[in-house]
């Protein structure tokens, strides 16, 4: 067993003990012993802080494993989908850090037992959903799995055809249909970020993405379970970051100053903008002329369609993912906003949204193969010339 897998498993463990120690906390308050509530809470600080250094520790070992992986391999699509569930699992980690702070009277708020306990049971369901996935890749990179998100449209089957006129329109429609799927999925993302991005100020979001690695701002020493709430969900942010990779503060300062002329019309100039950065028809006019001149057989052209379909399972996967990390970015803020200064929660989770959105545009161009910053994955020009030159 590697010292991934060793990680791995760790992560996982600690976010169990993180539950049970969530339920302790519920018991205590429910029961109303204040002693009783404060040794619960403390249980919970030491799970977390145990969690703090395991998912520290998976992102070490997870940027390792992709430094040492070529671009464009399957095994680097697996870690950049798992590193975007740990961003998820972390911010969940910290909301129901911040709930408990509230419950139990450490700092301000309106979260009660029933928050928690509802808390505690999505987390619980999150890590059951993703915990085989993540150990089975850990200690098997090279095989690419899924994760159990029953939202996740996953697209029919391609089945194999035996006529070569059959195969040649099946690739096709795989083709126009990953395309259709990268525009309509990013919008999604892009107008749900956008909602609450719009309320903020453009000026302090674009000054405080030029600190994000300054850490987590600091809270009363008192509230400890808070402290290391808002510690989780700074270093989530700082992943998402150091995953976009080092031109990320250059490209979330140019979105913030950018976006919202894309973003005021929701449906037309959004569609246009994002068109226009997959290379949508020249792409598609592209693999057109590949298709009328391609010698290749059945064989391939039935792999290719095959290897389109994965594509789009694997990128609605992630946007799913994506849309989750909105969700739970929308609890942080609003429980933050009781606790912390307007211009903090603003800064903080205003440059959360953006690497959000950020990601979602630049995941999809990786996929179109319309750019080069970012390689993860063999896209749709990639498959298309692999399997008809």
């Amino acid at each position: 067993m590697n010292e991934y897998w060793k990680t791995t498993v760790e992560l996982m463990e600690s976010s169990k003990r993180v539950i049970s120690a969530v339920d302790r906390v519920q018991t205590a308050l429910t029961e109303g012993n204040p002693g009783d509530v404060e040794l619960a809470s403390d249980v919970l600080a030491r799970a977390a802080s145990d969690y703090a250094g395991y998912t520290g520790s998976y992102e070490r070992f997870s940027f390792s494993e992709m430094v040492t992986i070529p671009k464009g391999m399957m095994p680097q699509q697996q870690l950049t989908s798992n590193l975007l569930v740990n961003i998820l699992l972390d911010l969940q980690v910290a909301n129901i850090l911040m709930m408990v702070s509230q419950a139990t009277g450490e700092t301000i708020g309106p979260a009660t037992v029933d928050d928690l306990e509802t808390a505690a049971y999505w987390l619980e369901t999150l890590v059951d959903q993703v915990a085989l996935p993540l150990i089975w890749t850990a200690d098997a990179p090279t095989t690419p799995v899924h994760f159990a998100f029953v939202e996740i449209p996953v697209a029919p089957p391609v089945h194999p055809a035996t006529d070569l006129a059959v195969a040649k329109a099946n690739f096709q429609k795989q083709v126009d249909e990953m395309l259709a799927i990268l525009v309509a999925q990013t919008k999604d993302i892009l107008q749900a970020g956008w909602e609450v991005v719009k309320e903020l100020d453009q000026a302090q979001i674009i000054a405080a993405i030029g600190q994000i690695d300054q850490g987590a701002p600091d809270v009363p020493r008192q509230s400890k379970l808070l402290q290391q709430s808002l510690n989780l969900a700074t270093q989530a942010l700082q992943k998402l970051n150091r995953l976009l990779g080092p031109q990320c503060t250059e490209l979330l300062q140019e979105e913030a100053r950018q976006l919202s002329t894309q973003l005021m019309d929701k449906t037309t100039l959004l569609d246009e903008f994002l068109i226009h950065t997959y290379r949508v028809a020249e792409t598609k006019s592209y693999i057109v002329n590949l298709l009328n001149q391609t010698k290749t057989d059945l064989i391939h052209l039935n792999k290719g369609s095959e290897q389109l379909v994965e594509l789009h399972n694997r990128f609605a996967e992630q946007m799913i993912i994506l849309s989750r990390i909105i969700t739970a970015l929308n609890t942080s803020k609003r429980l933050a906003g009781f606790v912390l200064p307007k211009v903090t929660t603003m800064a903080l989770f205003g440059a959360f949204y953006l690497g959000v959105m950020d990601y979602a545009i630049l995941a999809g161009m990786d996929f179109a193969d319309s750019a080069i910053l970012f390689n993860f994955v063999p896209g749709v020009i990639s498959i298309s010339e692999a399997t008809l030159i």
